[in-house]
């Protein structure tokens, strides 16, 4: 469903059966797998896009978002952009992507870089979590020349020099450390912050702006500074700074593609990203889980959800990606484009696992539904037709044919033009 394009540098992968069987599926080798077609063994790509090694430094596999008719592709950094201005749902994102920063670095033509945009937007929704939550203070040394009062450890010989000898006897130099937001971990944030806004002038975000301007506003007391990579190794935090690891962690990577420099803008055709995936299934899982939270509230149940009053795993482990109570439904978002020929083979295969969640009596109560009842059960997929639904609402879903209470309903998902 995926375009593939292998770079193979002229090289031969031994054992590439073993190597691709060894990690089938695997995300950190994007799903790339082999499937029987038409009698013949072929190579497939899954659902996972982005770059990854197949032999280090010497194989590279790029797997690009399948393309439409209108020569279109899927959108992901919009749709991951749109998940993270929906406060629930941008605590939920963390199994959407992975980056490998420890993986050796891939040389692309800059216009090819996927992964910088869906970095920075990230980046922006952890420096707004910290800002609501507080800055962190920490000790930084100043050397201050303070009238009539002494503060950590005086320095004699400036002391003398500047102001004894000036007759200024009242005054001392003193050396001591300060307690405050002007830290360093926070210096680096902010530079990489106002080194991000460069790249962001071409998204036209309103949800984004505001949250830029907030974070700007709790970061207004804390100065910009030359970053350099020296400067991580300084820092030392202890576990309860997740997010300001993690914020860390991303400022790198926007140095390393951006530049350290806030006075010059890189020029280079060719830029260096790390391997990173993105897990296309689960971030359109939960770019449905705003369209629904959109239109039933609190009502939405996600598979993930921990509460009191739900499992999140039912008989078998089965769980479905959402229950609406109230509604009697049960919903399961696909990433896939086969629901518009409904004669597929893996459509039948999608209707006999959703079916198997309708016949879970755990599952039944907790959508508030009596055991001799039918659940209502809705397939959510991305159409790309042109009637397509920016809601999603029960009563707009076709029913399936030849079933009763099994209802499909495509959405828009946003997309990009592609420029060959």
């Amino acid at each position: 469903m995926l375009t593939c394009k292998l770079i193979s540098y002229k090289f031969s992968i031994p054992n590439f059966n073993k190597v691709i069987l060894a990690k089938e599926r695997s995300p950190e080798i994007l799903g790339l797998h082999f499937e029987k077609e038409n009698n013949e063994i072929v190579l497939k790509s899954s659902y996972f896009i982005g770059y990854a090694w197949l032999v280090s430094k010497k194989l590279y596999i790029n797997i690009t978002p399948k393309k439409t008719k209108n020569n279109r592709i899927a959108d992901f950094v919009k749709m991951f952009s749109d998940c993270i201005n929906d406060s629930y749902v941008a605590t939920h994102l963390n199994d959407t992507y992975k980056i490998f920063i420890k993986q050796p670095k891939i040389e692309i033509d800059k216009n090819d870089d996927l992964i910088t945009p869906f970095i920075i937007i990230n980046f922006i929704n952890i420096l707004h979590k910290i800002a609501k939550q507080g800055l962190k203070k920490g000790y930084i040394r100043e050397t201050k020349n303070l009238s009539s009062k002494i503060k950590g450890r005086i320095f004699i010989n400036e002391t003398i020099k500047s102001n004894h000898f000036k007759s200024k006897l009242e005054k001392t130099v003193c050396d001591y450390q300060k307690h405050t937001i002007n830290c360093l971990e926070n210096q680096i944030l902010k530079t990489a912050l106002i080194q991000s806004l460069k790249y962001l002038m071409f998204l036209d975000n309103e949800q984004l702006v505001s949250k830029i301007k907030n974070i700007l506003y709790s970061f207004k007391l804390v100065d910009t500074k030359e970053v350099f990579e020296r400067d991580f190794t300084k820092i030392k935090l202890s576990s309860f700074f997740f997010d300001y690891k993690e914020a860390l962690n991303l400022a790198i990577l926007i140095f390393n593609q951006l530049g350290y420099s806030l006075q010059t803008k890189r020029q280079e055709e060719k830029i260096k990203i790390p391997p990173f995936y993105i897990n296309m299934p689960e971030l359109f899982e939960r770019y449905v889980e705003i369209k629904l939270r959109k239109t039933y509230s609190i009502n939405v149940i996600p598979g993930y959800s921990n509460t009191s009053s739900v499992k999140n795993s039912y008989l078998w482990g089965l769980r479905p990606d959402f229950i609406l109570r109230n509604q009697n439904t049960i919903v399961d978002a696909k990433y896939k484009y086969w629901f518009i020929n409904q004669a597929s083979d893996n459509l039948k295969d999608d209707l006999q696992q959703l079916s198997l969640y309708g016949r879970i009596e755990d599952l039944k109560n907790d959508i508030g539904i009596k055991k001799n009842q039918e659940p209502i059960i809705l397939f959510v997929y991305p159409n790309t037709e042109k009637n397509n639904e920016n809601e999603i609402k029960i009563e707009n879903a076709e029913l399936i044919n030849g079933f009763t209470n099994i209802y499909k309903i495509g959405i828009k998902i946003p997309y990009k033009e592609i420029i060959e």
